[in-house]
């Protein structure tokens, strides 16, 4: 399974000026739905319980 979240370089504005830091971001996939053989819907939605959302929708 893919982690729901990494550590990125990021520039963060805080207070007036930026800051380079380290900060962790969440992770996010495209998810295509197709009904028979024809796409339904794409969602974006992070790794986890992909297959519990798609079974709910």
């Amino acid at each position: 399974m893919k982690p729901i979240q990494v550590e990125r370089e990021i520039f963060r504005y805080e207070q007036g000026a930026f800051k380079h830091i380290e900060d962790s971001i969440v992770t996010e996939f495209p998810v295509t739905i197709k009904m028979n053989g024809q796409e339904f819907v794409t969602m974006v939605s992070t790794p986890e319980y992909i297959e519990d959302m798609v079974i709910g929708f």
